[in-house]
């Protein structure tokens, strides 16, 4: 994302496309004019708030994933506590990282 604000705010400034007050950037942090500015902004963005945005995100959805309630077919993983798929209740079976339905391994029938 940051990347993409960085490219576009450069073609915006390059195309003399203007800001709806007769600015040719998108806002004053990042006026192609002002190389100093502009990079200084740009090193804030992608070296301060992109990577401590990355570990808010995460925690907030570790976090959602801890507090929510378990379905019939769950149970908390005892080391991480984040939900886990009961494979015995679901008739579902892991056999190297792939579920597969226990069975002859034919394909259903029709009406079935």
């Amino acid at each position: 994302f940051g990347a993409t604000w960085i490219t576009w705010s450069n073609i915006h400034y390059h195309l003399d496309l203007d800001d709806g007050n007769g600015n040719r950037y998108i806002g004053p942090g990042m006026n192609w004019a002002n190389w100093d500015a502009t990079w200084e902004m740009i090193g804030k963005a992608m070296f301060g708030i992109c990577p401590m945005t990355v570990p808010i995100l995460w925690t907030i959805m570790y976090t959602r994933e801890r507090c929510r309630p378990l379905s019939d077919n769950e149970y908390r993983h005892p080391l991480t506590g984040l939900p886990q798929i009961n494979s015995e209740a679901t008739g579902m079976h892991e056999l190297a990282g792939v579920s597969v339905v226990p069975g002859d391994g034919s394909p259903p029938q029709k009406g079935m």
